[in-house]
């Protein structure tokens, strides 16, 4: 985890002021951005830039980064050619580059800021980040010196808020946010951020709120953060430790759950990573479970089994009343509330539900198509309309069916089948 500083005193700041000037940077920024790239000799000469790059023809690269133009193409190709930013973004180059232009050209002072933002965490290794921020900053610096500069009022905005260029900055967003009690988006728009490049620092800015929202709604209430974080695109995004933005939420929901999740949180859990209860080799597993640790799979194990409980009975009490079944009507309070006292009293420690072809039907009438756990499949032509469940009690384990099926109480675990 980051450990991160508090946020600096930005109280002091004028935000109405600082959002002008914002603005007015992005304008120009946008302006410079249209403009490049046009003309054939500039295109030629990204060509050239991009065939040294690949070629590694470190001598006719660092002749063609004597010229300011060559600067620029090169930092634009850093924004838009990965395998150039792989194969030249490194100290050695942003020395050459410092050591040759004490003072960038606008265009490519703009480009490295968009650098950053687009891609922002995922320029830490190599201390790459570190050495581009210490760079901006200091080009900013030496700009504010030359008052003659037409951009001097823009730029201080980034001198002001230096924290804008810190690792920690999307943290820091967020909790100005916060303390401002306004929306992200709102609080963005307020200071024009949602105007920076797409990429990276905003995914982080709109994964970090998202995340913290989640830590602080009620427990079990629906929310639009829940809607938000199912999406392919925000749950599968890159955060820390090897882990993404879907696992961090997983982690939040199951923690904060405890023994008893609520029909929306439990739903959130089985949408995004669907049953645990699958081979550990399975790619759903190892993408989504594996990461987030044994103890939370046992924990969702467990709410799971109570579903599997409420689906088995439910399939039984609704064949019994669809067939006027009199023995099974007259035995089924008994068996559920047998069952449904092992679950209460903490003996159910694991169940899997097992369904005939009609019986699955049964069920996925009941819950209009939103069957979600991962039962199995009953083959045979005589059990269309059966139902079983195995329930795992520790010291014994229960099999129990519908119908005729005789209730199995042992010491031992019966089979392998149910659980592998």
């Amino acid at each position: 985890m980051l450990h991160l500083p508090p946020i600096p005193e930005l109280a002091q700041f004028n935000w109405e002021r600082m959002s002008q000037q914002w603005s007015s940077l992005t304008l120009q920024t946008k302006k410079i951005a249209d403009g490049a790239g046009q003309g054939e000799e500039f295109k030629a000469l990204e060509q050239q830039v991009r065939q040294c790059v690949l070629n590694k023809d470190i001598t006719q690269l660092k002749n063609t980064l004597l010229k300011r133009k060559g600067v620029r193409v090169l930092t634009q190709l850093w924004i838009d050619k990965e395998e150039v930013r792989k194969g030249s973004l490194n100290e050695e180059t942003i020395d050459y580059i410092q050591a040759k232009h004490p003072k960038l050209g606008m265009s490519s002072l703009m480009n490295l800021i968009s650098l950053v933002y687009r891609y922002f965490d995922a320029l830490v290794d190599g201390n790459i980040f570190n050495r581009l921020t210490q760079w901006l900053n200091q080009q900013i610096e030496q700009r504010l010196k030359d008052r003659k500069n037409s951009s001097d009022t823009i730029l201080s905005v980034l001198n002001q808020a230096k924290w804008l260029l810190d690792i920690t900055a999307p943290k820091a967003l967020v909790d100005l946010a916060r303390q401002n009690h306004l929306d992200l988006n709102e609080q963005l728009k307020k200071l024009r951020l949602n105007e920076l490049p797409q990429g990276r620092f905003l995914d982080i800015c709109h994964a970090q709120y998202y995340l913290d929202t989640l830590k602080e709604i009620p427990v079990g209430e629906q929310h639009d953060v829940l809607h938000e974080l199912l999406k392919q695109d925000v749950a599968t995004m890159p955060f820390e430790e090897g882990k993404r933005i879907g696992h961090i939420a997983l982690e939040i929901i199951i923690d904060r759950s405890a023994g008893a999740p609520s029909e929306i949180w439990q739903n959130f859990v089985l949408n995004l990573a669907g049953d645990p209860r699958i081979a550990n080799t399975a790619t759903n597993y190892r993408q989504w479970w594996k990461p987030i640790g044994e103890n939370r799979v046992k924990a969702v194990t467990s709410w799971l089994a109570k579903e599997d409980l409420r689906l088995f009975l439910g399939a039984i009490e609704e064949y019994a009343n669809y067939t006027g079944d009199e023995a099974l009507n007259r035995m089924f309070p008994a068996r559920k509330r047998f069952l449904e006292g092992l679950y209460e009293h903490g003996f159910v420690r694991n169940t899997r539900l097992m369904l005939g072809t009609n019986a699955a039907k049964t069920v996925k009438t009941v819950l209009g198509n939103d069957l979600k756990i991962n039962y199995i499949n009953l083959s045979g032509s005589q059990e269309t309309h059966t139902s079983i469940i195995y329930l795992d009690c520790g010291d014994f384990h229960i099999v129990e069916g519908s119908h005729e099926f005789k209730l199995w109480i042992y010491m031992g675990l019966p089979s392998e089948k149910p659980v592998s």
